[in-house]
């Protein structure tokens, strides 16, 4: 997240739109993300280029989220606008995944829980063995 901010003077929002083209500029030529967020950030993580880890979409605010969605990995937002400022947002990858059909994943539960309750059974089966044996070793 590359977060450009005047506490000053909120009402500055169009300079401050306008300096956000000009990185959004800077950042469509090459140049590197987190360089420019080192550079221009006022934001958490601005020292680590921008990087502020793994989130949940859950965590994230609606508009964040609308913006984050329409992202590939690698791509970088346009201008958000904030109360406090704008930010430019980069998506290095999502994690996780679709959510595959019943159909596709049937077989792979049935063998689970088939499993489970085999090994549940065996390990009964021992105990009990082991409960009506009787041992005993001779030196």
């Amino acid at each position: 997240v590359l977060l450009v901010q005047d506490k000053e003077n909120k009402d500055e929002l169009g300079e401050l739109r306008k300096k956000g083209e000009e990185i959004l500029a800077r950042l469509k030529s090459g140049e590197d993300f987190g360089a420019m967020a080192k550079e221009y950030s006022q934001g958490p993580g601005a020292e680590e280029g921008g990087e502020l880890g793994v989130y949940d979409p859950a965590e994230l605010d609606t508009e964040l989220k609308k913006v984050i969605d329409g992202l590939s990995d690698g791509d970088v937002s346009g201008i958000i606008a904030r109360d406090t400022g704008i930010q430019i947002i980069k998506l290095i990858r999502r994690e996780g995944g679709d959510i595959k059909p019943f159909e596709e994943v049937r077989n792979d539960i049935y063998e689970t829980i088939y499993n489970e309750e085999l090994n549940k059974r065996y390990t009964t089966w021992l105990k009990d063995l082991r409960d009506k044996s009787f041992t005993k070793i001779n030196f």
